[in-house]
């Protein structure tokens, strides 16, 4: 921050929609403690969180779309052909991926890089 004229001990991040999910997540995640000092989240939120199960659903689901048997494999795969399987593998109506258990991209639960839920208590960072 500094090479840019800004202050590291004064970081705030934003994100608004599915950016806003990010930073939720961010808030949670042991990885990102003390990069950031503030936090602004507007018209999103940290309510739809996938557990890991449907998360791991969805990326076989993906890998199969484009014919892979590995992630690594995505690597050697156009994006703009991951895009067009991605919408194949997620609900594409609002309301059914808002639902419990619905099909969204987006943050997922994995007890490793998020390893809880930032809507439960215990979260040092959100005080």
């Amino acid at each position: 921050m500094a090479a840019f004229g800004g202050d590291a001990d004064n970081v705030t991040v934003a994100g608004q929609s599915a950016g806003a999910f990010s930073i939720a997540a961010l808030l949670a995640a042991p990885a990102a403690a003390g990069t950031f000092h503030r936090a602004i989240l507007q018209s999103g939120n940290a309510g739809r969180i996938a557990k890991a199960d449907t998360g791991t659903a969805i990326a076989a689901d993906l890998l199969a779309a484009l014919g892979l048997s590995k992630v690594d494999d995505l690597l050697q795969v156009p994006v703009e052909q991951i895009l067009k399987a991605q919408n194949t593998v997620v609900d594409t109506d609002m309301g059914r991926r808002s639902l419990p258990g619905g099909r969204a991209r987006g943050i997922v639960l994995d007890g490793r890089v998020l390893p809880r839920d930032p809507l439960r208590p215990g979260c040092e960072r959100c005080s």
